[in-house]
């Protein structure tokens, strides 16, 4: 994936040396045999048949590495019938499993596989489901596989960070989990000052392993951690959890009351909800993207924050 992503570019050329420093950059350290083997299955019939462009660098004589289409990549490639093989025998196998406890997760991810075997096979006319995702955001296919790979490994990592406003950062991080929320994935980890970071992973620049000592995680059940908040946010934890009250136009109220908004979310009568919360920027996310069908009522100052950001937004249509 990584190297798929490398081919892909239109901004930069790639020579051997290059990719071998990208990969090292993203914790896999490889010989240069190995890239050439790879770039040969990528572009073999057995492998994705990729076809290469021939280019060279500034000296006439260094070859780079890229794609002859710019939208080619292996993402967009149909299974072979021996990769499509394997994933029947997943479905197969998983589908025994359905319905047991612990294992809710699997009513998502069957339907998952099984669309990706009819759109796969031969009588397949068009998808008939469509997921939620988000194919373009950044760092997914670099950096999920190695920060999953650090966390199962006890690897303390030093990790190249740069926020939306373009400040760049240098973390050292001892990761612990990963969490999905709203199409994005989010790294926690215990940084140089003790405390837990989280951190977005497209935002992420480059990932390296470390020899510093990893600290273990024995104070977090990152089960329970997300259970007072909406989102990932969480803030500062020495603010308390307080009773959100919402009360919602009589058109919105279905879609509120079948989609919770929180787990502790509870009906209180006059399309009103409660929920128990910290506030974070997540659920002022929420709150204002029901517009004027939403108007919280409790507590003062987060009904006067929202009510802030509204006035804010008028000022912009005078």
């Amino acid at each position: 994936m990584i190297l798929d992503r490398c081919f892909r570019s239109r901004v930069k050329l790639y020579t051997i040396a290059d990719l071998e420093e990208v990969l090292k950059n993203a914790g896999h350290r490889v010989c240069k045999r190995t890239i050439y083997d790879d770039i040969d299955f990528i572009g073999s019939q057995e492998g994705w048949g990729m076809e290469f462009v021939n280019l060279y660098a500034e000296d006439g004589k260094t070859k780079c590495y890229r794609y002859a289409d710019p939208h080619a990549s292996i993402r967009r490639k149909p299974l072979t019938e021996a990769e499509l093989e394997v994933v029947k025998d997943v479905v197969s196998t998983l589908g025994r499993f359905k319905g047991m406890p612990q294992l809710d997760w699997l009513n998502e991810v069957m339907p998952r596989l099984e669309e990706l075997v009819y759109t796969n096979s031969e009588t397949s006319q068009s998808p008939i489901m469509g997921f939620d995702s988000n194919d373009y955001l950044r760092g997914i296919d670099e950096h999920l596989p190695t920060l999953f790979h650090a966390i199962k490994s006890k690897t303390t990592l030093k990790i190249e960070y740069c926020t939306f406003s373009g400040k760049f950062f240098l973390w050292i991080i001892h990761p612990y989990y990963l969490k999905q929320y709203n199409n994005r994935w989010f790294l926690f980890g215990l940084n140089e000052s003790g405390q837990i970071s989280n951190l977005a992973i497209d935002r992420i620049l480059t990932i390296a392993p470390t020899k510093i000592p990893y600290i273990p995680n024995d104070e977090i059940d990152f089960e329970e951690y997300f259970d007072d908040i909406v989102g990932v946010s969480l803030g500062n934890p020495e603010e308390p959890v307080e009773k959100v009250l919402i009360r919602f136009d009589t058109d919105r109220w279905p879609y509120v009351e079948s989609k919770p908004l929180h787990h502790s979310q509870k009906n209180k009568g006059d399309n009103t909800i409660e929920i128990s919360v910290r506030i974070n920027n997540e659920l002022i996310t929420q709150i204002l993207s029901f517009g004027s069908q939403a108007e919280v009522l409790a507590p003062l100052s987060l009904r006067q924050q929202i009510k802030e950001i509204h006035l804010a937004a008028i000022d912009k249509y005078k």
